[in-house]
């Protein structure tokens, strides 16, 4: 997961685009942007450690907070109905969203199907899959 979110963080800051770093617990950097930006994501992700937080309470700070992303990018091993709900409001304001599931067998694959089928796109990450071809394969599209 870290690995996932170091290449799209990286990514997202040489497009141009701003990057807010959310853990479950808490905000963890950002908004980042510029060329300093990459080095304080890396360090940040260097720094992560496993919490026991549920996901919808970081998605709930998400769709409580006035900044309007317009594009939100989770990345976890499995949806509860509670996420997908919240991850509808994010929705429901029109931001883009995109579930990335990183994967060790097939449990949460109904609830990446809910996800998908609600609209946000969902790519699978399962382990010693290079992230390029893990990302020309998706799940959903979405309908944005």
């Amino acid at each position: 997961a870290v690995k996932v979110v170091a290449s799209l963080g990286v990514h997202h800051l040489h497009e141009g685009y701003s990057v807010t770093l959310e853990g479950s617990a808490e905000r963890l950097a950002g908004p980042l942007r510029g060329g300093t930006s990459r080095l304080m994501l890396l360090d940040e992700l260097a720094r992560v450690d496993m919490v026991r937080a549920p996901l919808p309470d970081a998605l709930l700070r998400l769709v409580s907070d006035p900044r309007r992303d317009t594009h939100v990018i989770v990345v976890t091993p499995w949806l509860d109905p509670d996420a997908i709900a919240r991850l509808q409001l994010l929705m429901d304001r029109g931001i883009y969203v995109m579930v990335v599931a990183v994967l060790g067998d097939e449990l949460a694959a109904e609830m990446l199907a809910k996800a998908a089928a609600m609209g946000a796109q969902v790519i699978e990450i399962r382990p010693g899959t290079p992230l390029a071809v893990a990302f020309r394969r998706e799940v959903g599209a979405g309908k944005r």
